[in-house]
């Protein structure tokens, strides 16, 4: 109000002292100063002016004056601020014009009273009467008055309840009471005029035109006798209060226990445009995330696109989501309603998906109202944060599923006139890895990239003005010259500079350890530094003392096995009661959780990691980690401490015996994986833990987990005697986590299956880490599902036998607990006829001479399988990445290869016949000697690819980009080549007998010796073509309807054969080549 006030104040004062006499027009017109107000009411409003005052201390001059006035007040302030708006170019807020506006309707309706005959009469006794000084003073409040936008708000909506009209009641009391109004009286004259404000704030609103239209259609009642479609103010009013209570203070939140706010660190980030297959788009420049957001929600041309914002565990996406959606609500609202949703909180997704929109946002916000989505005056922007977080137990409901729900939905969006919604949707890259060809097609992608030098230097400059600490020397050793290259990116990323920078000013940041380190190295040190502090060095300390050693370590033991519950239950927190039961009577760590429990008695214990609170309703003990990736952590350290127990031996009497038995180790394996524990994120922190061990024992470890698996592929874990490890799990499952969310899904079968599932992601990792030791030979820790081909082990329907299981728990159950982890994997030889396999990722895999028929691989990915003599007949391959594979000779007869990326790939050989490749990637691909009769390949980019002695009898080629590529020799008798590109192709020796090139393009193209007998060369453009003794005999050049065949003096036709022969030879070119009518 301030602010507005004195540039308004600024705006007058030169107006009066250049144009004294402009002020006398009362045009409505804004665009010049002469519109304004009237000479008489510009006087009396001068003194107010010089002084700096506010509109309402109009009420220290002597009241009659009050009456003097000639205009509105409402009119006054309306033309003050449209002046004001045409001058700056830039419309006042809501708080500003409702602080003005608001002022100026209250004067009115006390004008209004003051003209009444009964109170004129009172009014000649006092009403020169000016206030005191003391009086004066107080009137200072409303110049310095700050509202919040929820007081503006109220003050349109209910005046008499606002901030604002307590503040105006309050000083007319004051003035009232000096000219000896009794306190009573004064009272209800206040709360009268209050009263009658309320009716005037809308119109005076809509008085300022195009820039509060917005607030007025928001708040204007109902009135369902002049609009068949009327907005609802209490539907507003609740979409307000939704605004208010969960989107407003999100900002204000502090950081872990830090003195200051998010909002108060935040830096702006960047981000970088990915491709529809989440490749980084080089062709455009990183953006400013925030930016890039509002133009693609003001774009007209993408309301049908998902924004979608992708970035690593601590780059800040839901920090953006949080701050961003509060910006909306400042600067957007009503034109976009904020909407924030965290995926992580909400339930299974429901098949439909504004079923699963309504259950994830508050009651009060749709209050049961089925078209709650299709009311025209709200366009809500969703922020859908955390897809990596989904619950999917059920995996029926998968992120295929989600993102196919999203997308449809966003695309109703922008053909409904009334649901002009949109998405922004976050998670990490990572879950998406096997999903990239199967997502949508209207998601438009970003990824968060590291804060760069400037980023980065401004977030330490606030850091250094919140905490007072110096950042000099942190700068230094962040840029140290011996750390690996990688760790800029990590120590870029918000989360983990944070860590940084307060670790540092504990003193407890310790990075010499990290000189020379890999990379994966750098990063398990340290978190391991990060956690190290957090639970030893963060003041104030859970227990509020120094804790020893022991303590230490059992505290990490206690977030270990929380990390673990979580992972297993899908919880978001764990009582203390239940983790308790976890541990042996005699161990220390019961002394640790009594300590816990009784601190908790008087506050809540939070650090940066976790947080234990005691819950409303029960009263017990519970924790809770501040962030999701913090319980994984913590449940990957308890993974690798037992894997490293499994994989340790003891020398006993001369005999090496394992540390733990195997009857053990294989209930241990029941008992920790019997769920879908082995998620990407755990598996690639586990596997960090892992390869930072240099003592770690792999080929010990890899062997009993091999036998186990083996074992458990022949049925006899689920098969043994009662009772097997599968139903103690399940009994000890439903005894001490009754409440986990899928624990009443859940049986023997299913814990089974995924202890099996997850075991072979373990010999998938430890295959692929084997492979990129140079110390271990090739055959050593190396796994074969099904056995190594032409060894008596060899089942090649074992993986086929898993699969069909695993349809118990779910038909996607396999490829999407297994599928992320079949890159490099040896299936040469199995039989995997009719599976499912959609969007696995099998790059690298060895498929030699296996059995893929009529399995569906749409999007899977590919990219350097040997697939050499496998047969893929009827198989679903659309959408796949084949990037670089070795086909040579796989038999391909009637799959689905439309949309595919076969580019660089090998299919020399191959057998295509009647295979669909339309709009297939083929760049540089070799189909030489290929099979592709009756192939469609129509619209496909086959340039700079090798088709030499290829086969495409009858194939359609219509549309094709077949720019310099090498068909000699091959055979396209009868092929469909219309409107194919086939620049600088070479065509030698080529029979084209009967092809159809209408509207080809043959520029520059090879056509020696090729047999164009009876083909179609209607609209071909022959232009610098090479036709030397091409056979023409049949063909036809032109057609009166459609067109004749295009040449150039560059178009070679020495010694062409048969053209006497064909069909409509242009006349031009009969000249040229000096033929006769006879001669044809």
């Amino acid at each position: 109000m301030t602010t507005l006030w004195k540039q308004l104040q600024a705006d007058y004062q030169a107006l009066a002292a250049t144009h004294p006499s402009s002020v006398e027009s009362t045009s409505e017109s804004t665009s010049t100063a002469s519109s304004l107000i009237s000479l008489a009411d510009f006087q009396k409003l001068a003194p107010l002016l010089e002084q700096g005052g506010s509109l309402f201390e109009i009420l220290t001059f002597p009241l009659v004056e009050l009456t003097t006035f000639q205009q509105p007040f409402t009119t006054i302030a309306t033309r003050l601020l449209q002046h004001h708006q045409a001058k700056t170019q830039q419309a006042p807020t809501l708080i500003q014009t409702v602080t003005v506006l608001g002022q100026a309707a209250y004067l009115d309706q006390l004008r209004a009273t003051f003209l009444q005959p009964k109170i004129q009469q009172w009014l000649a006794r006092v009403g020169n009467i000016p206030a005191t000084a003391a009086i004066r003073q107080q009137f200072g409040i409303v110049k310095a008055l700050k509202l919040e936008e929820q007081d503006a708000r109220q003050a349109i909506v209910s005046f008499p309840t606002s901030r604002l009209a307590s503040v105006l009641n309050r000083l007319l009391m004051v003035r009232l009471e000096q000219l000896a109004v009794q306190s009573a009286a004064a009272n209800q004259v206040a709360i009268r005029i209050a009263l009658k404000t309320e009716s005037v704030m809308l119109p005076a609103l809509a008085q300022l035109g195009e820039a509060m239209q917005p607030w007025v259609d928001w708040y204007r009642e109902d009135d369902a006798s002049t609009d068949p479609n009327p907005p609802s103010l209490e539907r507003h009013l609740r979409i307000d209060a939704y605004l208010d209570e969960h989107i407003a203070p999100l900002p204000n939140e502090p950081v872990f226990s830090e003195s200051f706010s998010v909002r108060e660190i935040y830096v702006p980030l960047n981000a970088q445009p990915l491709t529809c297959e989440g490749e980084p788009d080089f062709d455009q420049p990183p953006v400013a995330l925030e930016q890039w957001a509002l133009n693609s929600l003001n774009d007209a041309t993408q309301q049908d696109q998902v924004l979608l914002v992708q970035g690593s565990f601590g780059r800040g996406k839901t920090t953006f989501c949080r701050l961003f959606a509060d910006w909306v609500r400042q600067h957007q609202h009503p034109r976009w309603t904020p909407v924030l949703i965290s995926l992580q909180e909400v339930g299974a997704i429901e098949k439909d998906f504004e079923v699963f929109l309504q259950q994830a946002v508050p009651p009060h916000l749709t209050q049961a109202d089925p078209d709650w989505l299709v009311h025209g005056d709200v366009r809500f922007l969703f922020f859908l944060d955390g897809f990596s977080e989904l619950h999917l137990d059920d995996q029926a409901s998968s992120l295929e599923q989600f993102f196919q729900q999203v997308g449809k939905f966003q695309e109703t969006c922008a053909n409904h006139p009334d649901m002009g919604h949109r998405l922004i949707v976050t998670g990490r890259a990572v879950v998406l890895k096997t999903l990239e060809r199967l997502l949508p097609r209207n998601l438009k992608r970003v990824e968060i990239l590291p804060l760069d030098a400037a980023l980065h230097d401004q977030w330490l400059a606030q850091w250094e003005r919140l905490t007072g600490i110096h950042t000099s020397e942190l700068k230094q050793i962040l840029h140290h010259p011996d750390l690996p290259e990688r760790s800029q990116d990590l120590m870029g990323e918000p989360l983990m500079l944070y860590f940084l920078a307060a670790m540092h000013r504990d003193g407890a940041l310790r990075l010499d350890a990290l000189t020379g380190a890999s990379f994966d190295r750098v990063k398990f040190l340290l978190y391991q530094q990060i956690f190290y502090w957090a639970l030893t060095k963060h003041r104030p300390g859970l227990l509020n003392r120094e804790l020893s050693l022991a303590e230490t370590e059992d505290l990490r033991r206690l977030l270990a096995e929380a990390g673990l519950w979580m992972v297993q239950t899908g919880a978001e927190s764990v009582s203390l009661e239940s983790l308790s039961e976890r541990f042996p009577p005699s161990d220390t760590i019961h002394t640790l959780i009594e300590a816990l429990q009784t601190r908790l008695q008087h506050h809540a214990l939070t650090n940066p990691l976790v947080t234990f609170y005691t819950g409303s309703e029960c009263g017990l003990a519970y924790l809770r980690f501040s962030h999701n990736s913090f319980g994984k952590l913590f449940a990957s350290r308890r993974l690798h401490e037992t894997l490293e127990d499994w994989s340790h031996t003891l020398t006993r009497r001369h005999r090496s015996e394992p540390l733990i038995a195997s009857e053990l180790l294989h209930w241990q394996l029941f008992n920790l994986l019997g769920c879908d524990a082995l998620t990407p994120e755990i598996t690639s922190y586990l596997m960090v833990l892992l390869n930072a061990n240099p003592e770690f024992d792999l080929v010990c470890l890899f062997n009993r987990l091999e036998d186990f698996y083996l074992r458990w592929c022949a049925g006899q874990f689920v098969d043994a005697p009662p009772e097997t490890f599968p139903q103690k799990e399940m009994r000890l499952m439903r005894q001490h986590r009754p409440a986990a969310r899928f624990v009443t899904q859940f049986g023997q079968r299913q814990i089974d299956i995924y202890t099996g599932l997850n075991v072979m992601i373990l010999l998938l990792q430890l295959h692929g880490y084997a492979r990129s030791r140079s110390d271990l030979p090739d055959d050593v820790a190396a796994f074969y599902p099904c056995g190594r081909q032409g060894m008596p082990e060899f089942e090649p329907e074992r993986l086929l036998r898993i699969i069909g299981y695993s349809h118990c728990v779910s038909p996607s159950a396999f490829r999407t607990v297994v599928g992320p982890y079949l890159n490099s994997a040896n299936l040469s030889g199995v039989n995997l006829s009719g599976v499912n396999l959609s969007g696995v990722d099998l790059s690298g895999a060895d498929l030699r001479s296996a059995d893929l028929s009529g399995a569906s691989l749409r999007g899977a990915i590919l990219g350097r399988a040997n697939l050499v003599g496998a047969s893929l007949e009827g198989a679903n391959l659309s959408n796949a990445d084949l990037r670089g594979a070795n086909m040579i000779g796989a038999y391909l007869r009637g799959a689905d290869l439309s949309s595919a990326l076969l580019s660089g790939a090998d299919l020399s050989s191959a057998n295509l016949i009647g295979a669909s490749l339309s709009r297939a990637d083929l760049r540089d691909a070799d189909l030489s000697g290929a099979y592709l009769r009756g192939a469609s390949l129509q619209s496909a980019d086959l340039s700079r690819s090798y088709l030499i002695g290829a086969s495409l009898i009858g194939a359609c080629l219509s549309n094709a980009n077949l720019s310099q590529v090498d068909l000699s020799e091959a055979n396209l008798h009868g092929a469909d080549l219309s409107e194919a590109n086939l620049r600088n192709a070479d065509l030698t020796n080529v029979d084209l007998i009967g092809a159809d090139l209408n509207g080809a393009s043959l520029c520059d193209a090879i056509l020696c010796n090729a047999s164009l007998n009876s083909a179609d060369l209607i609209e071909a453009d022959l232009c610098g073509a090479d036709l030397s003794s091409a056979n023409l005999i049949g063909a036809d050049l032109s057609s009166q309807a459609a067109g004749t065949v295009r040449w150039s003096e560059r178009t070679k036709w020495a010694d062409v054969r048969g053209l006497e022969g064909a069909t409509s030879v242009p006349e031009a070119l009969k000249q040229q080549l000096g033929l006769t009518d006879s001669e044809q």
